[in-house]
């Protein structure tokens, strides 16, 4: 069965149909020129916000201590290699691993810590493989954690799995950082 155009006025009704599908108004009289325009505008449109929304930033850090630290899993490549399949998996731009070997989580004195830290702005994502990685001194956590939260980022611990940015996520970090200490 064949469409019949019918005028309506100067606008013919399957250009009104398809301004009504893109949700436009008729403000005046249109001719194809002018429906193809819409359409065309309305798809730029839509690339334009699919363009604006970036992908979320994340910076890893790292930590080991000691060399017993690589034997049970927590090795540097270990600790870089679940923050990248993380970030894979949730589509975070990874922009950088930073990692300090050979240093306790008892201090702040943490050359890439400080860097990665520094690094962080509004919106980004902090990870950390394991929250022990972070630090072992509660004084030292809730500062780092306040520092991420100053920063306007996001403290993610892949292990364990927990938001910080709630309450009961707080709670839990400040339980967890005093096992740590011990």
């Amino acid at each position: 069965m064949k469409q019949k155009d019918f005028n309506i006025g100067t606008t013919k009704l399957k250009d009104r149909v398809i301004l009504d599908k893109l949700n436009c108004s008729v403000v005046e009289p249109l001719h194809k020129d002018s429906v193809r325009e819409a359409f065309e505008k309305k798809k730029m449109d839509k690339i334009k916000k699919a363009e604006e929304v970036e992908k979320h930033k994340a910076f890893g850090y790292c930590r080991v201590s000691t060399s017993m630290q690589v034997l049970d899993g927590s090795s540097l490549a270990a600790q870089e290699d679940k923050i990248e399949q993380y970030c894979k998996y949730k589509e975070y731009s990874l922009e950088k691993i930073f990692k300090d070997e050979g240093i306790s989580g008892g201090t702040l004195k943490r050359p890439s810590l400080h860097e990665a830290i520094n690094s962080l702005q509004k919106g980004n994502i902090f990870i950390v493989a394991e929250l022990s990685r972070l630090s072992r001194s509660m004084q030292d956590a809730i500062t780092l954690l306040k520092l991420i939260h100053e920063k306007g980022a996001k403290l993610i611990s892949l292990s364990p799995d927990i938001d910080f940015t709630s309450s009961s996520g707080e709670l839990m970090f400040n339980i967890l950082v005093s096992f740590y200490q011990l």
